[in-house]
């Protein structure tokens, strides 16, 4: 992987996959490699967009949660990705929508909280 920071942070009994913008090259030679890239949560690339997530990436990650950050934007996410993970079964979630999300790992349990929920309470 030449120019793009690949993160794999592994808490507890959960890990989280980070791979910035990586190219279609580059994550064909990610998939192809022996790292170890199953995760729990997987941050999308591009604001969601169409190439947010690449299928083979997706199931040799298989995450629960797909994370993408994006803005209020008509273009992102991608329709066509979020179709295709839910079709997977994947829990997205959306900064959009969320906003900020934040991720607490204790011991085997994972709880995450939103802005959104957050203003709620308030």
């Amino acid at each position: 992987i030449s120019g793009n920071l690949v993160i794999k942070l592994d808490c507890q009994v959960v890990s989280f996959l980070f791979t910035g913008e990586l190219s279609d090259s580059e994550n064909r030679e990610l998939v192809r490699g022996l790292y170890p890239l199953s995760c729990k949560v997987l941050l999308a690339k591009s604001q969601g967009g169409k190439a947010g997530v690449a299928e083979s990436l997706l199931e040799k990650a298989n995450p629960e949660y797909v994370v993408i950050s994006c803005g209020d934007s008509p273009y992102y996410p991608s329709p066509q990705l979020l179709a295709d993970l839910k079709k997977k079964g994947k829990t997205v979630l959306r900064t959009d929508e969320s906003g900020a999300i934040s991720f607490f790992v204790r011991g085997n349990s994972l709880k995450i909280k939103t802005e959104k929920e957050r203003m709620k309470n308030l």
